[in-house]
């Protein structure tokens, strides 16, 4: 028992000793300066990009609100039907796909079909251009860069700065136990790194705490502090590394040449190459070869109708001159015009399932493509962080799942309720378009259901194990270098 205190005594001396020393350092205050400036910075910037696009937001849905209040309106003025997405109010944790995420869907009708489809568009961007150059300065890319940085920064002579000053081998030659002599100077060294980041997390939120939803979504403080887990655990990665590559070097030179490397690696090399790789190991047409698919079986589709009605008209002529009031002429016309909707009605079936088909085969080959790239680029710490940062802000490919699926519920309900009573009758010498619905009913509208968080908690959380086997393996392995440590 006395040899067990001896040992806890140790370890809290040394780690004791490793805080003071730190905490005095110029280094731990140009790190926290420099937290307390960037994290409240880059949460003011992108707070005023987040509000920017809700204005738009706002003002588009109130001006569509306005003009399409009845199923007349949306059938006969111009526009049609839109259904909009409102921004993420979390995207200041991380800006993710915000950007190039569809905001609106609207429908694409033609005259003469019972049906329609939506589009999804983009009017979003940045008020200045060349901020597309750099990127957005939101709380995952602070961390992911400047913060992993500094952790390397903390970590890299934290071993063979000691080798090379001869201080290990003196503290070596005591009867301390090498273990807990690694892991006190770790656990010190990632508390000094720990406090400032912190520090700025707090200072930005203090200042600006996160907005509601648009949406009226749930509280948002579950999804800030599982990013800022997230962060420590990106952090302690990169950290843990470079008490690795201290641990098997003997300069610090070499130790930071070394983890340069590897972090560039890791952070700008391994994620892109996961998409190259991706396209070979798992292609999927691109969704403008998709568009031109369905173009072409909406027009062969159109053409094999038309020429069936055609042959209707040929086969069915309808008498004109005297004979054009009279009961029989009406009789005729209204069973000639019962045959060509239940021709329409057949062909416009057949284009439904033929499209949706080459939809599903679309979807499940490109969601099979972004699983695959997710798999690859996870050999990178840094993609088990910045994926998952994008989903918990709400910007993220969960995002543009949800508010895709629910356009086409949204789009059911417009054909089921509108679009679909609608009936073009092509007759000699002319044309007839009716609707069968009430004009004045009250236009569908698409509400904006978000995603529960326990969804997309489940979705990431296997980066969050990796993040904590990274973690696991990269301090094993430098505990273990460090034990075999000859100071000869």
């Amino acid at each position: 028992m006395s040899g067990e205190r001896d040992r806890d005594r140790t370890f809290r001396a040394i780690f004791r000793k490793e805080l003071l020393e730190g905490f005095v350092t110029r280094r731990f205050l140009a790190v926290l300066i420099l937290c307390l400036i960037v994290f409240p910075v880059g949460s003011y910037m992108s707070r005023r990009d987040y509000q920017s696009r809700l204005q738009n937001y706002q003002e588009a849905q109130r001006l569509y609100e306005s003009t399409k209040k009845t199923v007349g309106d949306v059938l006969f003025k111009p526009g049609g039907a839109k259904a909009l997405r409102a921004p993420s109010s979390l995207s200041f944790l991380s800006t993710g796909l915000e950007i190039v995420l569809p905001d609106a869907a609207e429908t694409v009708k033609k005259f003469n079909t019972s049906y329609a489809e939506m589009r999804l568009t983009n009017t979003q961007g940045l008020d200045n251009l060349y901020g597309f150059f750099h990127g957005p300065l939101d709380f995952s890319f602070l961390v992911t860069v400047v913060m992993t940085f500094l952790a390397l920064a903390f970590s890299y002579n934290a071993v063979s700065g000691e080798k090379e000053s001869g201080t290990l081998g003196l503290m070596l030659s005591n009867s301390v136990l090498r273990s807990r002599i690694v892991t006190a100077k770790a656990a010190a060294q990632f508390l000094m790194l720990a406090v400032p980041f912190l520090a700025g997390v707090a200072l930005s939120l203090a200042l600006a705490p996160p907005p509601a939803s648009a949406a009226g979504a749930a509280s948002p403080w579950p999804a800030v502090l599982t990013a800022v887990a997230f962060s420590l655990l990106i952090i302690a990665v990169f950290f843990n590394l470079g008490l690795l590559v201290s641990s098997l070097t003997r300069q610090a030179v070499t130790s930071i040449v070394v983890l340069l490397l590897v972090w560039t690696a890791l952070f700008a090399v391994v994620p892109r190459l996961s998409v190259i790789a991706t396209r070979l190991l798992a292609p999927a047409p691109s969704e403008q070869a998709f568009g031109q698919e369905k173009i072409r079986i909406r027009l062969a589709n159109e053409k094999a109708c038309e020429a069936e009605v055609d042959a209707l008209i040929k086969a069915n002529p309808i008498p004109q001159g005297r004979d054009s009031m009279g009961p029989e002429w009406q009789k005729l016309t209204a069973d000639f015009r019962a045959k060509q909707d239940a021709i329409r009605v057949k062909y416009q079936s057949d284009l439904a399932a033929e499209i949706g088909k080459a939809r599903q085969t679309y979807e499940r080959k490109r969601d099979a493509q972004i699983k695959t790239s997710m798999l690859v680029a996870r050999v990178s710490p840094v993609s088990c962080y910045v994926r998952p940062m994008a989903e918990i802000a709400g910007t993220g490919w969960l995002e543009y799942k949800r508010f895709a699926d629910a356009v086409d519920r949204f789009l059911g309900a417009l054909n089921d309720k509108i679009f679909s009573k609608n009936r073009f009758t092509r007759m000699e010498g002319g044309a007839n378009i009716s609707f069968g619905g009430k004009a004045n009913d009250p236009a569908p509208r698409m509400p904006d259901v978000r995603i529960p968080f326990g969804d997309v908690v489940r979705d990431v959380l296997p980066d969050f194990v990796l993040l904590l086997l990274f973690n696991a393996l990269f301090f094993a392995g430098a505990f273990v270098a460090f034990l075999r440590y000859d100071p000869r």
